[in-house]
């Protein structure tokens, strides 16, 4: 049976860890392990991850000081037992099916390297409605919303290959799926492998994200991938 691993960096996700793990534990497939790489939060996320207890599954917290989150998910990759290594982020809560799907993919397409699940914005109030309007693609039936690192899974060797996600601060999973997908051209996309996107909900920390991911796009000349639209949606 193949191993198939969860990897998630973290970093003062206190308010979000419980709903992640829930999101997992409830997962009609489950992984063979789940690996959480702490970058070193200055909140309980390490406490009550500490505190989480799973008899049906493997959890491993891994604490790396300092590690933006390429970094992260190379330390938790790096570690991981699984042939296969399934990607998403705190802030996110998981379909019940979502390693399913993605999983799908990947017995009925033998030569597959790397498989994009979907992503769905949660919208609660009138901001995160606008914001969803303003910076997240529209969903279409059957097709998968964009590619996303928070929800795709990807061959351990694959990884290797590309040699780890760089160590920015953003950025970096925009390099690694265009290295990869240069090494690879065997991609896989599952459109029923969904996970919720949790946005920013008012407009400060929006900007401060926004302002900070800017500054990385243009620094590693990804700006035509992103800041430039993004930019023109704000005007």
């Amino acid at each position: 049976m193949t191993k198939i691993s969860i990897v998630v960096p973290v970093f003062n996700e206190s308010p979000n860890i419980q709903q992640l793990i829930d999101s997992i534990t409830l997962q009609s497939l489950q992984p063979y392990e789940v690996i959480l790489v702490d970058g070193g939060s200055t909140d309980d996320t390490v406490e009550k991850i500490r505190n989480i207890t799973l008899p049906k599954l493997q959890l491993k917290l891994l604490i790396k000081k300092g590690a933006m989150p390429g970094q992260g998910r190379n330390v938790g990759t790096e570690a991981a037992a699984g042939e296969w290594i399934a990607y998403t982020d705190a802030g996110i809560k998981l379909d019940s099916d979502w390693l399913l799907e993605l999983n799908k993919v990947r017995e009925g397409e033998s030569e597959v390297d790397i498989i994009y699940g979907n992503v769905i914005p949660i919208v609660r109030n009138f901001f995160e409605k606008a914001a969803c309007i303003s910076y997240t693609p529209s969903s279409k039936k059957d097709m998968i919303t964009m590619k996303f690192i928070a929800s795709c899974m990807i061959k351990k060797q694959l990884w290797k290959e590309v040699g780890g996600f760089p160590d920015y601060r953003a950025a970096e999973d925009l390099i690694f799926m265009e290295k990869a997908e240069i090494i690879s051209k065997c991609i896989g996309f599952a459109p029923k492998a969904i996970v919720h996107w949790e946005l920013r909900k008012e407009l400060a920390s929006t900007f401060k994200k926004f302002y900070l991911y800017s500054a990385y796009n243009v620094w590693a000349a990804k700006q035509a991938d992103w800041h430039y639209g993004i930019a023109r949606q704000y005007l």
